[in-house]
């Protein structure tokens, strides 16, 4: 009997030494495929400068494409950038001052926080405003607690006022893909749902009850409730890399660089005017853009069936609508049921703008 003990022990304990060495040798290997990728990165980077004058706004300029499951984070940054490469829970960097691969992600702008990227959209990882924007000094967009939120302004003005952030080539107005992987991100975590489960009760939606009837100042990140005079929901939703971001749901409406043409628009075929409807509603024609703009785009377990009771709000638009449509997101302080991480507004022109809408920056 005690023979038979000493060998389930000596057994074990080679199991053990077998899944201490894989798993040294996985992480090995993951290692050596981020740093080699990261070393062909900047040499083309380097490149790109040279012939271009300047480093890339974008990392699709330079044709590599990830291996293996592993996905890039590109900083821009003035006269110079730096790019991550992440597999799993593995991340190294490099710099233009820097181009030897190192341990750890690349820092954001402050006031930013980082955002895993995601395949389902093209995104890698990037960098976003925790706050939504707010107009500082000489109209340049900043990111910080204190003051209202940058308002009354249409989506071309904020596409262009996007591009002055200070010490940053490559910010842009964030676009639709960029909202869908911070969205998706959202919702798989546990903390942002009132019952801590995903996909079960509801999602916060911050700032939606008119109550009170404004756009607030943010706190800071121990106030989620904020400036609310009622029922406070939290106005803070946490990423999966423990980021948190304040009033991605409610408070103003968002701008993103997205638009829609006349004659693809969304809706209820019958409708003979704008309005809101769920997600789920069997009526809703959404002529493919499902795929981009909806819960059900997330894959998420249960997602298709989500709608106002999950807190993800609802989509307003016109089905007949004659003009092209911006992309307006969120939802604000006064739309209640149909604001949420996955609004979507389809009711305003481009060149429109509304004391209820603002904006966010991404890079």
């Amino acid at each position: 009997m005690v023979d038979l003990l000493m060998l389930f022990v000596m057994v074990a304990l080679l199991i053990a030494v077998v899944i201490m060495f894989y798993n040294a040798l996985t992480n090995h290997d993951q290692k050596v495929t981020l740093q080699s990728q990261l070393i062909t990165a900047a040499q083309k980077l380097a490149t790109l400068s040279v012939t271009q004058g300047s480093f890339p706004a974008s990392f699709s300029s330079t044709g590599i494409i990830p291996v293996n499951g592993t996905r890039f984070g590109y900083h821009p940054n003035g006269d110079g950038y730096c790019l991550s490469s992440t597999d799993g829970t593995v991340t190294y960097k490099v710099s233009n001052t820097d181009t030897v691969p190192s341990p750890g992600a690349c820092d954001c702008l402050p006031g930013f926080i980082l955002v895993p990227g995601n395949t389902l959209y093209g995104t890698s990882d990037f960098c976003i405003m925790k706050y939504e924007a707010k107009q500082g000094m000489n109209g340049v967009p900043v990111s910080q607690i204190n003051g209202q939120p940058w308002t009354s302004i249409s989506q071309e003005k904020a596409m262009s006022e996007s591009r002055l952030v200070a010490a940053c080539n490559g910010c842009h107005l964030m676009s639709n893909g960029e909202w869908m992987t911070i969205a998706t991100d959202i919702a798989s975590v546990g903390s942002n749902w009132n019952s801590g489960i995903v996909g079960l009760g509801s999602l916060y939606q911050g700032h939606v009850t008119s109550d009170p009837a404004a756009p607030l100042a943010a706190g800071y990140d121990n106030d989620g409730g904020a400036g609310e005079t009622g029922t406070k929901q939290t106005r803070i939703l946490t990423l999966s890399n423990g980021n948190m971001i304040w009033d991605f749901s409610g408070n103003v409406a968002e701008w993103t660089s997205g638009y829609i043409s006349a004659g693809q628009m969304p809706g209820v075929v019958d409708s003979t005017s704008s309005g809101w409807h769920e997600w789920t509603d069997p009526q809703l024609v959404t002529h493919g853009f499902t795929g981009q703009i909806s819960p059900a785009a997330s894959g998420l377990s249960g997602s298709a069936k989500w709608g106002t009771t999950a807190g993800v709000g609802g989509i307003d638009s016109f089905y007949n609508a004659s003009s092209d449509k911006a992309y307006v997101r969120g939802g604000s302080y006064s739309d209640g049921q149909w604001a949420g991480i996955w609004s979507l507004n389809l009711t305003y022109a481009p060149t429109d703008s509304s004391p209820a809408i603002g904006f966010r920056v991404a890079y």
